[in-house]
């Protein structure tokens, strides 16, 4: 049904409990086939789409439950642990680059390190920069590529470190160590980045704050830093833009409720309605939106609800009452066809997978985007 793979965070013995799933097995009805004029292939398409009306299935119901397993997890060696070492498991390379080697100091920098490799990828932290006097690093962006349908997870992690200078001159960054437990040869291991050598060139002064410079500098702060007291107004401001935004809310204003519609936000209060919903004008605007921005996660999320809110309109039904079994009854009710039907719900199979399963697929955005407008212009 499911496979999981699981890191542990600490040694020791867990006990996984059974897992319980109660099914639900649906048969046709023999009287049910015979009355059909549509081939065997479409009756057991049918069947499997679930888009039989409910007085021709017979069903049975089914409790299944697994063995409980015992997990044991051992300790890493404390001998010639190194120093470096932050729990990272697995078989791994490092690199790291610099965005721009030449920079004045009124620019902001940018290291990027990679970790590439097989383990527990999605635990690993980032490594500690030693940053020489004179520069200023802020706590790295982490991203990651993961291939989550090997085992172990394999792929890349991704620490992106802005940076200031604060004076001019030549700078080496010294290499970037990172350690690791090799399973394969059970020992530690330490891998390193070459140094890399930065030139600083003295600015007009008018200094350009970095992407990330609002996050905590991995330096001590310098007094005579520009930047230190540069977000204090920008704060009263936003206090200000909050006050008067709760008072807005509080007071119903229907100008605002229109303005987060069209920044692609759904407000939860809509999303949760009991009451009908209508259609609207574009049943997937907020879904093309994510898509155009390649948000495979969000775009399964939005997708997901605008096409539960579409059929929930279709169908005057409460969003609530939308799922598979309703959907197929409701179809079969109107005399949509039995491809449509399947497409329908086929679709909304592929949407769960997508936001249930502990990966998302961005290469079928584009596709699960076209069968959902397909689906809805059949229907």
């Amino acid at each position: 049904m499911r496979k999981v793979q699981l890191y542990p965070l600490q040694a020791g013995k867990f006990d996984l409990d059974p897992t319980e799933t109660d099914n639900t097995i649906y048969f046709i009805k023999e009287s049910y086939a015979k009355q059909q004029s549509v081939s065997e292939d479409d009756l057991l398409n049918a069947f499997e789409g679930s888009a039989i009306p409910p007085e021709g299935i017979a069903t049975e119901h089914v409790s299944l439950q697994s063995k409980p397993l015992t997990i044991t997890v051992n300790d890493l060696p404390e001998k010639n642990k190194p120093a470096s070492f932050k729990g990272a498991v697995g078989d791994f390379t490092i690199t790291a680059t610099l965005d721009k080697n030449d920079l004045t100091t009124d620019d902001g920098g940018k290291l990027t390190v990679v970790i590439t490799g097989k383990g527990n990828m999605t635990l690993l932290n980032a490594p500690d920069i030693s940053w020489p006097d004179g520069i200023d690093g802020f706590e790295p962006r982490t991203s990651e590529s993961l291939n989550k349908l090997t085992v172990p997870v394999s792929g890349s992690k991704i620490f992106e470190y802005q940076f200031n200078a604060s004076k001019a001159g030549s700078y080496t960054l010294p290499a970037i160590a990172f350690s690791y437990f090799d399973i394969k040869s059970g020992d530690y291991k330490t891998i390193s980045t070459q140094p890399i050598s930065l030139t600083v060139r003295q600015g007009s002064g008018k200094n350009t704050v970095p992407i990330n410079s609002t996050f905590n500098s991995t330096e001590k702060k310098n007094p005579s830093n520009p930047f230190e007291n540069v977000w204090i107004p920008f704060g009263i401001v936003a206090i200000i833009i909050s006050a008067a935004l709760f008072f807005y809310t509080k007071n119903g204003n229907k100008k605002l409720q229109k303005g987060a519609l069209q920044k692609n936000t759904i407000p939860e209060e809509q999303v949760a309605s009991t009451d009908k919903i209508k259609t609207p004008v574009n049943p997937l605007a907020l879904t093309e939106a994510k898509l155009r921005e390649n948000n495979s996660k969000e775009f399964y999320i939005i997708l997901n609800k605008e096409l539960k809110t579409f059929l929930a309109a279709r169908f005057q039904l409460n969003r609530e009452e939308v799922n598979k079994k309703r959907i197929a009854e409701e179809m079969h009710k109107q005399g949509i066809s039995i491809s449509a039907s399947l497409k329908t719900l086929q679709l909304m199979d592929d949407i769960e997978w997508q936001l249930y399963t502990p990966f998302s697929d961005h290469d079928k955005m584009q596709e699960i985007f076209e069968q959902a407008s397909s689906v809805m212009h059949s229907i």
